[in-house]
């Protein structure tokens, strides 16, 4: 069997998930809006940012984070957006469960 053929396979079971179902009505519902989706990018960006520093070794701004943490905060107290990130955090869940079945499996000890 190609392990593409096998990935695509799960790839498709993940979206047949509840989870992924759910995750897909909590997108769509919180990118209707273009202020949320707006946020919801931002917030995005400066994580990869902030993170990507990080990494780096190069020092964080503290303005930069609690600038981060205001903009989650406004995030997690929109109902819409904090149920997308909820919903997206339980497909994140269900593709690292079956990343670690791989991995378990392949690994050599």
């Amino acid at each position: 069997m190609n392990i593409n053929d096998a990935a695509r396979k799960m790839a498709m079971a993940i979206k047949q998930s509840d989870e992924y179902k759910n995750y897909k009505i909590k997108h769509d519902n919180a990118f209707k809006s273009s202020e949320s989706k707006k946020m919801i990018v931002d917030y995005r960006n400066k994580m990869t940012s902030m993170q990507k520093k990080y990494y780096d070794g190069a020092q964080i701004d503290e303005s930069a984070v609690k600038r981060i943490k205001e903009l989650e905060n406004i995030l997690m107290s929109n109902k819409t957006t904090k149920e997308f990130f909820e919903a997206e955090a339980k497909v994140t869940e269900l593709i690292n469960s079956a990343y670690n079945v791989i991995y378990n499996d392949v690994y050599i000890k």
